[in-house]
């Protein structure tokens, strides 16, 4: 649940891009910067919070960072102009790499014999997260939608995303156990260090050059779909569905693991 509700962050806003564009006046170009943002924030919260998980201890860093994103979340619903809807929705994706602090607890809270399959089920959350996050985004905007004008739907679902993970703050210092970071390093260790491993692991390095070219086709596919169903007549919650093709296959992941 971690995985899924921290992930889904960065793809809250995709199937709503029309209804943020009208609500700022706003061309598909200059409001797809929006997801652009979010995730450019992601990849820098990967780069810069994520190897803090292995010098601190990770409970509190994840309670943090889920408090850190349901502020964000709520910059985000209240964000005045197109810009500042910018600027917060890359704070929130930066802040959204709480994810891949959880993902590796997986193997260390696991028997030897139990990892694949419990890096398989986390898996398989951070995908449904990934999948279903817009389809929550779709369903409560259009809901959002037909009981109020005042508020956009939009905004409704953004702060409704805020509510879920303000709840993991203090849900994750109750129901985890204290994790240690497994060796001492101060940060900047920790920073050089992936370039030392970049550098060293050829696997790595074409891993890096597949996960960027799979993303890439993956981000024009969901940041243009709503514009495209648009066109058709169809809304924010038919656009979210299209998450529902996927979440089949996400639930191969727990058996393939």
């Amino acid at each position: 649940m971690c995985c899924g509700v921290g992930v889904s962050t960065i793809y809250l806003c995709q199937p709503l891009l029309p209804d943020m564009a009208r609500s700022f006046h706003a061309s598909a170009s200059q409001v797809g910067l929006v997801a652009v943002a979010t995730q450019v924030g992601y990849a820098m919260g990967l780069l810069c919070f994520v190897p803090m998980g292995d010098i601190v201890e990770r409970r509190s860093l994840m309670s943090k960072l889920y408090a850190a994103v349901a502020v964000a979340l709520f910059l985000v619903a209240l964000a005045p102009t197109l810009p500042l809807l910018i600027a917060a929705s890359a704070i929130a994706g930066a802040l959204a790499c709480v994810t891949h602090i959880a993902l590796p607890i997986a193997p260390d809270l696991a028997s030897p014999k139990e990892r694949g399959k419990a890096i398989g089920i986390v898996m398989t959350g951070l995908l449904l997260g990934v999948l279903l996050a817009r389809t929550f985004a779709g369903w409560i905007n259009d809901l959002a939608e037909h009981l109020t004008t005042r508020v956009a739907g939009w905004r409704v679902v953004f702060a409704a995303a805020g509510f879920v993970s303000a709840l993991f703050a203090p849900a994750i210092t109750k129901l985890m156990p204290v994790l240690p970071p497994k060796q001492k390093l101060n940060y900047g260790s920790a920073m050089r260090s992936l370039w030392t491993v970049f550098r060293e692991e050829p696997l790595l390095r074409e891993s890096c050059m597949m996960g960027a070219l799979v993303f890439g086709s993956f981000s024009v596919f969901w940041n243009t779909l709503a514009f495209l169903l648009q066109t058709h007549g169809l809304g924010a919650g038919v656009a979210g569905s299209f998450g529902l093709v996927g979440a089949a296959g996400a639930l191969v992941a727990s058996v393939a693991g």
